[in-house]
């Protein structure tokens, strides 16, 4: 227990509250999005606010019902991520105008996500 008279420095300690009214349509988005991501809707509402200020670069939780896509893309990345390095260490040859084709195509994909 911290010594009698300690209080946190002012940019660990939380201020009051907010209260935020919304609509029933607003809140229900709000809830949906956080449980979604298997957060708290408090959680969700300040990384939002954060991100929009620019204060932080938070990371919301993926979704679940995207978890298999984000695998398969994840999967995707290692595979191309070893192919890069055995073309940089010479054992499989890659030109890089194919590389730089190769990786528009998957670039134009991800846009289209």
């Amino acid at each position: 227990m911290p010594a009698k008279g300690h209080r946190k420095p002012d940019a660990t300690r939380k201020a009051p509250p907010i209260k935020l009214y919304t609509t029933v349509n607003e809140r229900t988005a709000i809830l949906t999005d956080a449980a979604s991501r298997t957060m708290t809707a408090t959680a969700l509402v300040r990384a939002i606010v954060a991100r929009h200020y620019g204060r932080t670069n938070p990371t919301l939780k993926a979704r679940r019902d995207q978890a298999p896509l984000l695998r398969e893309l994840t999967r995707i990345g290692n595979n191309l991520n070893q192919l890069v390095k055995q073309g940089h260490e010479g054992i499989v040859p890659v030109s890089p105008t194919r590389a730089q084709t190769v990786l528009d195509q998957l670039m134009g994909i991800f846009a289209r996500l």
